[in-house]
């Protein structure tokens, strides 16, 4: 835990390390739930009907990935953006905690 008025310096390269392994995690995400997502829709593609339910079902499908994709782009901008704010106090609390230990 934290104590009050402690504070472990924490560096730009600690703040980059863990940041890149989050971006890592997304786009590791993104990649695993489009490939789900096409999987899925190529077997419900083999069980539809006609050619209209199997339109619906393409856009459907693009319309969910694309949404899901968008927000984990958003995730990825609000980390970009408030990267340092994001990390370093869970960085300086890890560091008192290995302190402490």
């Amino acid at each position: 835990m934290k104590k009050m008025g402690s504070k472990m310096e924490v560096s730009e390269a600690e703040i980059q390390k863990v940041y890149h392994r989050d971006c890592i995690l997304l786009a590791g995400f993104a990649i695993f739930m489009w490939c789900i997502l096409s999987t899925i829709l190529r077997q419900a593609l083999q069980v539809a009907g006609d050619s209209t339910t199997r339109t619906i079902m393409i856009c459907i499908a693009l319309v969910t990935g694309s949404a899901l994709s968008l927000g984990l782009f958003a995730v990825y901008r609000h980390l970009k953006r408030n990267k340092d704010v994001i990390y370093k106090e869970d960085l300086e609390n890890l560091k008192l905690q290995k302190k402490d230990a």
